[in-house]
């Protein structure tokens, strides 16, 4: 994928893509056949406060636009299309008459499909994602990226055949059947070990994953923090049952600072004379297997002091269960926050 960075004069200030827009554009297959479709995704964030922005996707001319999928916010708006211009490039363009504030992300999906040309050779594809600010004096480019796709005009498993099998046309496309339905699995198989990476596999695996170590992921939890606790989950295991494994769970899940304290008992003596039976408690303020958990949180922000009030509730009994399933079964505790 290629970046570029063009700047732009804005109040006598100077300011790149970085401070103002970022455009990430993938696609969800970088090998393909012709007449398969590929889908495009762009993601657009704002980093600062923007007005009258235009983002272009282009088409190549070996690729026909299927359909096209806007965020929940734009459905109504409806891209233009632009032929030629100055790069001879064909553009699906979208121009936004609202600004847009700092931190606001949405991503646009496109789909199209391959058209066959009936080359000779094994050719690429770039497909480009710009963004594009309107001035008085002209269009500028503030930030883009591209993707570049190979396309196979024959199948690949020709290359496991006989070299006379190659210069058979039909035989070439014959088996592009079979690799166009192996090819995601090959894919997957290729990528296998970002399944098991806690913050790169696909959400709906990581409570797979926790269940290799008997955790179970509360439903209200973030993907970031889900992700966070993968990340430990060896030393969680280890360590299970351990004052150190219950606070670092805590700390993962609140963001807090945890501090745990046993009860022991204070200031006893064993004399000669001394007997030991079952109801015996040896010291002062003695509460055998029992610990305490004092907890300073972040605040909780919310709308109005009824939600808050809520939330904070909610985080509460959250940190109640977590203790109770972490803590050996036979102790008891107390629960301080703050």
């Amino acid at each position: 994928m290629k970046k570029q960075a063009f700047s732009l004069h804005c109040m006598g200030e100077i300011l790149t893509n970085n401070e103002l827009i970022t455009v990430d554009h993938i696609a969800d297959f970088y090998r393909r056949y012709p007449g398969d479709d590929i889908n495009f995704f762009t993601r657009i964030q704002f980093l600062t406060d923007v007005t009258n922005v235009t983002l272009r996707i282009s088409l190549p001319e070996e690729l026909t636009l299927a359909d096209f999928y806007p965020p929940p916010d734009f459905q109504s708006l409806i891209p233009d299309r632009e032929t030629g211009g100055k790069s001879g490039r064909d553009y699906l363009v979208w121009r936004f008459s609202e600004p847009f504030s700092a931190g606001s992300t949405f991503t646009y999906r496109t789909t199209s499909t391959v058209v066959f040309q009936h080359p000779d050779e094994d050719f690429y594809i770039e497909n480009r994602a710009e963004i594009i600010v309107m001035t008085p004096d002209d269009e500028q480019i503030f930030a883009s990226e591209s993707v570049r796709i190979k396309i196979f005009v024959k199948g690949q498993y020709l290359n496991h055949l006989p070299n006379f099998y190659y210069s058979d046309d039909f035989m070439g496309r014959y088996l592009m059947l079979f690799e166009d339905f192996w090819s995601p699995i090959e894919e997957q198989l290729h990528h296998i070990a970002f399944y098991f990476d806690p913050c790169m596999t696909p959400a709906i695996f990581r409570p797979w994953l926790a269940s290799w170590f008997d955790f179970e992921f509360d439903e209200h939890w973030s993907e970031k923090k889900r992700c966070l606790l993968l990340k430990n989950i060896m030393f969680l295991y280890r360590k299970r049952g351990t004052k150190a494994a219950l606070a670092k769970y805590l700390e993962i899940y609140t963001g807090g600072e945890v501090e745990i304290s046993e009860k022991r008992g204070k200031d006893f003596t064993l004399g000669p004379e001394a007997r030991l039976g079952l109801h015996l408690a040896l010291g002062t303020n003695n509460n055998p297997h029992t610990f305490e958990v004092d907890m300073t949180l972040p605040p909780i922000e919310a709308d109005d002091e009824e939600e808050k009030v809520r939330l904070e509730l909610e985080r509460a009994e959250l940190i109640d269960a977590i203790i109770k399933r972490e803590k050996p079964s036979h102790t008891n505790y107390t629960l301080t926050l703050e």
